[in-house]
């Protein structure tokens, strides 16, 4: 799994926790200033480098995580040793599994405790889904 930022880390394990999966491997990519998150060749250039290194590490692909990157695995895809997916596509793929009949994995514990939702959501959010 690639992500933008170490701050973020520690929620995208607890998800993936949450949901039994265990990447092989995290690579976190950092960039010391805004500009340099702009500059679209150096951003896939470390993108498609924590790639190599995850396919070094044993992943047989990897997915890069973050809403403002979708669309740029498809694009660093046939420069990869791997095949590259982004977290949107991997959603999509698991919705066509669902639809199929997969069974869903069990639902992860909430991230921290909800303040000022409805009951309603607030119970769905914790799993208490009416069937």
């Amino acid at each position: 799994v690639v992500i933008f930022g170490a701050s973020s880390l520690p929620l995208y394990q607890r998800i993936l926790d949450g949901y039994g999966y265990a990447p092989v491997a995290w690579e976190v990519i950092e960039f010391a200033t805004r500009a340099e998150y702009l500059n679209a060749e150096a951003r896939d250039d470390a993108v498609l480098a924590a790639v190599e290194r995850l396919a070094e590490a044993g992943a047989g692909a990897a997915v890069i995580l973050g809403a403002a990157i979708v669309g740029m695995a498809a694009r660093l895809a046939p420069r990869a040793t791997i095949p590259v997916s982004d977290g949107a596509a991997a959603v999509a793929l698991c919705a066509e599994r669902v639809a199929k009949g997969a069974a869903l994995p069990a639902r992860p514990t909430p991230i921290a405790e909800t303040i000022g939702l409805s009951p309603a959501l607030t119970r769905l959010i914790a799993g208490d889904v009416p069937s």
